[in-house]
C-alpha cells in the first residue's frame, strides 16, 4: 500500500496527536514496570522511527522517548536495565536519527541504545529474540499503511509476556485503497464493502480483535 512521507513537513494535527497518546501511554508503562521485581529490563521498540523530529524542531518518537526515560532516571534510582531500540530504513533519516542518538548516549550513559537502517521485518526478525525471557517491552509500530505488520508477526507480538504494542494505521489510506486489504487484515468482504471514512477506524479494530486476538 502506498505511503506518505511524515516528515516532509510539519506534522499535522492528526501526527501531533498520535505523538501526545505514545507520550503518555510511555509515561505510564515506566512507571509500571521501572524496578519491578518481575522484569530485568525495559526495552522500547520503534521499528519506524524517522530522523527524530519534524521540519520545524518539533519532537518525534525518538525524542518522545529519550525525553520521558531522561525524566524517569533524573526523578528515581533505577535498579533494572533499560534499552532502547530505533530503527530507520531511509538513509537520510538515519543519518539525522544516529546523530541525535549519539548525543543521547552521553547524557544517558546508564540506558543501552540499540540501532538499525534496514526494513521493519530484518529489524524484527533481528530483535524479536531479546524480548523474550525476563524483560518488558513495549513496540511503537507506526508503519504509515497496513502492510509491514503481518499476520504472523502480530500473533508472535501479543503472544508474548509483558509485551505492550502501540499500533497506528492510516484509516484514510487504508479506506482509499480498501480493495487490497483482504490481504493484510483478517477482514470480511462485507465489511470492506461497507467500510467509509467514517467507520473504517472501528471496522479495523473490530477486524484485529476478533481476527487475531480471539482466535
Amino acid at each position: 500500500m502506498p505511503r506518505r512521507d511524515l516528515h516532509k513537513k510539519p506534522y499535522d494535527e492528526g501526527t501531533q496527536d498520535k505523538l501526545d497518546l505514545y507520550r503518555d501511554y510511555l509515561r505510564e508503562w515506566v512507571y509500571v514496570f521501572i524496578n519491578s521485581p518481575y522484569v530485568d529490563r525495559l526495552q522500547v521498540f520503534d521499528f519506524f522511527a524517522g530522523p527524530g523530529s519534524d521540519t520545524a524542531g518539533k519532537p518525534g518518537s525518538p525524542v518522545i522517548t529519550c525525553n520521558e526515560i531522561c525524566e524517569t532516571l533524573n526523578q528515581r534510582v533505577i535498579k533494572n536495565k533499560i534499552r532502547l531500540y530505533f530503527n530507520e530504513r531511509d538513509t537520510n533519516k538515519f543519518k539525522n536519527l544516529a546523530a541525535f542518538l549519539d548525543k543521547q548516549k552521553q547524557l544517558l550513559p546508564h540506558v543501552e541504545f540499540f540501532e538499525k537502517q534496514c526494513t521493519f521485518h530484518d529489524a524484527f526478525d533481528q530483535w524479536g529474540p531479546n524480548m523474550k525471557s525476563g524483560a518488558a517491552n513495549l513496540l511503537f509500530l507506526d508503519q504509515n499503511g497496513v502492510d509491514q505488520i503481518t499476520e504472523a508477526i502480530f500473533r508472535s507480538i501479543v503472544a508474548m509476556p509483558k509485551t505492550d504494542l502501540i499500533f497506528f494505521i492510516s484509516s484514510s489510506v487504508v479506506n482509499r485503497f480498501k480493495t487490497k486489504l483482504r490481504k493484510y487484515v483478517p477482514i470480511t468482504d462485507d465489511d470492506i464493502k461497507k467500510m467509509n471514512i467514517n467507520n473504517v477506524h472501528r471496522l479495523l479494530a473490530n477486524a484485529y480483535r476478533s481476527g487475531y486476538l480471539s482466535a
